[in-house]
């Protein structure tokens, strides 16, 4: 299902993260006010077996675009069992460098 979100006027330091949500009063609950919130997602889960997601600045030119995976060279872990999945940075190299 293709979703999107539109960002408001955020922005983030060089080397900085932030998350969007489902519910952000839930996710502060859990991890606590350190995250660096960006907005709440209504758009539906993501599919657990990968699909393509892109980023775009304010002109639609694309700022990052990839698609993630349930399998190798993503984190196995990041399906269900562990932490969130990332893409780390300078992208997934042929050899999933994380």
């Amino acid at each position: 299902p293709f979703a999107e979100f539109t960002f408001g006027n955020v922005s983030l330091a060089a080397g900085a993260r932030g998350v969007l949500v489902v519910d952000p009063v839930a996710f502060e609950a859990e991890y606590g006010p350190g995250i660096t919130i960006l907005g709440q997602w209504t758009g539906g889960a993501l599919s657990n077996s990968g699909e393509s997601i892109v980023l775009r600045d304010p002109l639609g030119n694309v700022i990052h675009d990839f698609a993630y995976d349930d399998l190798a060279p993503w984190p196995l872990e990041a399906d269900g069992q562990g932490a969130s999945l990332e893409v780390p940075e300078g992208g997934i190299g042929l050899f999933g460098s994380f």
